[in-house]
């Protein structure tokens, strides 16, 4: 079995980590799964224990230290399993609970100590004990890398929860809720003095007196962003929360009839991007009271009644209209109930119209992770996307682009300009669809291609093109007006391509070529393509002397393609150029002496690629001693042939001192895949690379490079 990167693998398990929803309403780990991967073999061995001890639920005294012994015995053999462990659920009893299920103190003290990288604890206390102090010094080094802490008592008044949130001032995401209303002695406060923690995320599940809330937020006074306030009633906390709503990111709430202040304190939140509410209200208008910032809804209700629904559904509606930056609404269909469906259609609907999208969903809103939502510059964005900006064929991934830029608005932009940044096959039947996007407007070509006056609007829509092909299927000259909108659209361009097509060719047609390239001054990349008669291949001294006047100390590249007519005269008027070029990419033949003429002219080569190898004349001694790169191409199917000029290969390596990288491109794998052995012998020997591509030269970025070889650098452009 070949080996698979343990990175991989992880990535494997994790699309499969959590339960499907309505099979385990807890949304808990597919333990199950996890066990059976990590019997399959030793390489996943690893990966699936790493899972498998990431959450650790359902602590209790009956599998408390069947656990804890799983962990030490791990890191005596070198794995630590208490290292994955990132989410701890346990319960803290008194006495009477410990017999019906619950861990001592101390074994709760013990298992954070062996979990040093946990990020999330759920604590479920039982009784109103209070901790040790043997436990509470335990604890106060256990507990520091804590970010994330779920506290659910069963005793209202126990003081155990302010004792952990003394001592522990990195959480920044709490969940908070008892059987009852939370309280705390007012000594308990009182010695504490405001609780040390920079919240990120408050969540009450249950009330809490106006004391409890006061102390919770005692230094959250900038760093409060996600309010989850439940569905209890907030009268006699709107005073304490009023200073820490304009900061709100996210604000999870339940609007009732008869309760101003749940949209008193909807309207002092100025800075919203998320809005939950666990209720509507029918009497109450709720859309004066929302800020305009807010880009994400989602509701639920309570109620069954399908009246009662369809009037809470139409002050969404009313939110959806009034909302300008709106981009998601998420039904949490709690009930299943298909009365509601037709209801639902009408949102769609207005959705539609407005470009926002609707998610029905049935997951309740616990099922976050509790992380920070960052904001993502554009700029990283970018940089990850250019990572898999090309496909496998050397074009650009316009699957993956396009739905990359629906994933979210953050990705949306970096993922767009990506996905205009090549426009290529533009044709008659899609550039009004493409000037469209770009102009908003749209018009009807008449031709195979475009007309004139759409290539000239195509540049003016697009001025940073950096990079232009351009196809002529038939004789035309470009009328005065399209001369004048391209000789300023085409100013900032640094690379053309012209490309010539054989069944349309006149000799006519260069003269356009002509015209382009006396408008467009800044060109440094051109490359002139036929794919019949000679054209604007370098093939006459006269129009070498005209493409390279102004060219003397700035031609780096010279490819001339497989051309086997240059003549002497040709490499005359090349001869002044040639001292300076870095690259060449020619084609050797036997029986044309001209080309290995140049080649001893190019003194200060770095890069040189061969389309075809001459099998008698000989290479090596026509190449300068600076060369570093180099690539040969062979279109032969005779092994014999192939054989030959692989030799002559080699020949190469064995003369060039500074050579590092050798590359193969083929067209016949099946002879490259057993001659090549002798070369990779050559090379290894020689501390030269060998590398083997199906890539022509073509196939780069029009870049400037400091060291060769050239490949794709999208983020030049």
């Amino acid at each position: 079995m070949s080996f698979v990167p343990s990175e991989l693998i992880l990535c494997v398990l994790e699309n499969e980590y959590y339960t499907p929803w309505r099979t385990r309403p807890s949304g808990t780990p597919n333990y199950k799964l996890l066990k059976a991967c990590a019997l399959v073999c030793r390489t996943w061995s690893g990966p699936a224990q790493s899972l498998l001890f990431r959450s650790a639920i359902h602590i209790d005294n009956r599998n408390i230290h069947k656990f804890l012994a799983a962990l030490l015995s791990s890191t005596a053999r070198g794995t630590a399993l208490g290292d994955c462990v990132r989410i701890l659920e346990i319960s803290i009893p008194n006495d009477i609970w410990i017999i019906n299920g619950g861990c001592n103190q101390n074994d709760f003290a013990n298992i954070l100590l062996a979990c040093p990288r946990m990020y999330q604890l759920r604590l479920n206390v039982f009784g109103k004990s209070e901790l040790e102090e043997k436990t509470l010094k335990k604890l106060s080094v256990a507990g520091r890398r804590l970010k994330a802490l779920e506290v659910f008592c069963y005793e209202p008044k126990s003081p155990i929860p302010f004792h952990v949130l003394g001592m522990w001032p990195n959480i920044e995401f709490l969940c908070i809720g008892s059987t009852d209303t939370m309280m705390c002695g007012g000594g308990e406060l009182a010695q504490r003095k405001g609780a040390g923690l920079c919240l990120y995320q408050l969540e009450l599940t249950t009330p809490s007196t106006p004391e409890v809330m006061n102390w919770l937020l005692a230094s959250s006074a900038n760093s409060l962003r996600i309010l989850d306030l439940g569905r209890h009633m907030i009268e006699q906390h709107i005073n304490i929360l009023a200073p820490h709503a304009p900061q709100l990111r996210s604000l999870r709430i339940a609007c009732r009839d008869g309760h101003p202040a749940d949209l008193q304190l909807l309207r002092m939140c100025t800075a919203l991007e998320e809005l939950v509410l666990y209720e509507i209200p029918e009497r109450s208008p709720l859309a004066p009271n929302l800020s305009p910032t807010i880009e994400y809804i989602t509701f639920e209700t309570a109620s069954r009644s399908v009246r009662s629904f369809s009037v809470k559904l139409q002050a969404v509606i009313g939110v959806v209209d009034a909302l300008p930056n709106l981009k998601v609404v998420t039904y949490r269909n709690q009930w299943q109930e298909e009365s509601v469906e037709s209801d639902l259609e009408v949102l769609k609907e207005k959705c539609r119209v407005k470009g926002v999208e609707v998610v029905i969903s049935e997951i309740p809103s616990w099922c976050e992770d509790p992380v920070k939502m960052p904001f993502v510059p554009p700029e990283l964005v970018l940089r990850v996307l250019e990572s898999g900006y090309y496909s496998t064929s050397g074009t650009p991934d316009y699957t993956l682009l396009k739905a990359c830029a629906l994933v979210c608005r953050t990705w949306s932009e970096p993922a767009q300009s990506l996905l205009f940044r090549s426009a290529i096959n533009i044709y008659n039947y899609n550039i009004h669809k493409f000037r469209a996007a770009l102009l908003c407007s749209a018009a009807r070509g008449r031709a195979l291609g475009c007309n004139q006056d759409d290539f000239a609007e195509l540049l003016l829509a697009c001025p940073r093109v950096y990079q232009l092909r351009l196809d002529f299927f038939r004789k035309m000259e470009l009328e005065e007006k399209t001369l004048k909108k391209l000789s300023v659209a085409g100013q900032r361009l640094k690379a053309l391509e012209l490309l010539f097509w054989p069944e349309f060719w006149e000799p006519e047609s260069p003269i356009i070529a002509l015209h382009l390239l006396g408008m467009w001054p800044n060109i440094e990349f051109l490359r002139i393509v036929s794919t019949g008669p000679a054209l604007m291949t370098p093939s006459t001294p006269e129009a070498i002397n005209w493409l390279l006047a102004s060219s003397a100390n700035s031609l780096r590249i010279l490819d001339l393609g497989s051309i086997s007519r240059l003549t002497e005269r040709d490499i005359d008027a090349l001869a002044p150029h040639a001292p300076q070029l870095r690259s060449l990419r020619i084609a050797c033949y036997d029986d044309n002496s001209a080309h290995l003429r140049l080649l001893r002219m190019c003194t200060a080569l770095e890069e040189v690629v061969l389309y075809e190898i001459p099998e008698r004349c000989p290479l090596a001694p026509n190449l300068p001693p600076t060369i570093e790169c180099f690539s040969f191409i062979t279109s032969t199917s005779n092994p014999g042939s192939f054989s030959r000029r692989l030799q002559a290969v080699i020949n190469v390596v064995d003369v060039l001192p500074n050579l590092q990288v050798v590359t193969c491109i083929y067209a016949q794998q099946t002879l490259v895949r057993y001659d090549l052995e002798a070369l990779k012998a050559k090379c290894r020997i020689k501390g030269v690379e060998v590398v083997v591509s199906k890539l022509l030269p073509c196939c780069e970025d029009p870049v400037k490079v400091k060291r060769f070889p050239r490949t794709r650098f999208c983020v030049e452009l």
